[in-house]
């Protein structure tokens, strides 16, 4: 399947949407065009993660981790930490 992804990629067959819920604060694969994935969820990053609790954990977990990565960076604005 990882090689059906990056095929219909290079060639524009993905339609992308936001993260619905804004918790990645990325685009995801709405519809994959000659992948089929039936009712799978599988390229929903939210079903990764098995239960609210800990998907809230990862997620902040996640952040911490950049905005610890962005304070090492010398010239870093920290009054955009407060936007991560």
């Amino acid at each position: 399947d990882t090689i059906k992804l990056l095929v219909a990629n290079s060639r524009g067959d993905i339609e992308w949407q936001k993260d619905p819920d804004g918790d990645f604060g990325f685009i995801l694969p709405k519809k994959v065009y000659g992948v089929g994935f039936g009712k799978s969820k599988i390229l929903d990053p939210h079903n990764l993660i098995l239960n609210k609790r800990e998907f809230s954990n990862e997620i902040e977990k996640e952040r911490e981790e950049t905005k610890n990565y962005l304070r090492s960076i010398e010239d870093f604005d920290l009054k955009l930490l407060k936007y991560i």
